[in-house]
């Protein structure tokens, strides 16, 4: 099971995005059943945060709502994740945003290895692999 970050969705629906052709085509590989994936109800929180930001919520709410499409049953954030999330933010001072070790934690209580994402930062976690969706298309190809 991979973990999409909510970069993915965003870059595949911005029109100048340098990832959007990459994003949209690991997302319909994963739509196709190529790749199974989920996410948490984090990550339409971030993209309306995100489209509110510039202004733009009647898109945030479309783009969750492809997301819903793709995704159709988002990891709830519970009790246990939140109890990981804690411990990661003692663990990451400073260095991680909060959003995205809620992330983290969230794979972690649901034993997920690996996320798909363009933040660099999650390389530097020991907890899980992280990889772009060329690497995973990439990844897929080579598995054939």
């Amino acid at each position: 099971m991979l973990y999409l970050d909510a970069n993915i969705f965003v870059y595949a629906a911005q029109k100048n995005s340098e990832y959007k052709s990459s994003c949209l085509d690991f997302l319909k590989s994963v739509k196709a059943g190529l790749f199974s994936a989920t996410t948490s109800c984090e990550t339409p929180q971030e993209i309306i945060h995100f489209a509110w930001r510039l202004k733009e919520i009647k898109k945030g709410v479309k783009i969750c709502e492809e997301l819903l499409n793709i995704i159709p049953g988002p990891l709830e954030i519970n009790f246990e994740a939140l109890k990981i999330y804690l411990d990661l933010a003692k663990k990451y001072p400073k260095t991680v945003e909060s959003r995205d070790l809620l992330h983290l934690a969230v794979c972690l209580e649901n034993n997920i290895d690996i996320i798909v994402t363009y933040d660099r930062h999650f390389k530097k976690f020991k907890e899980i692999k992280s990889f772009t969706p060329e690497e995973m298309l990439k990844k897929q190809t080579i598995q054939k």
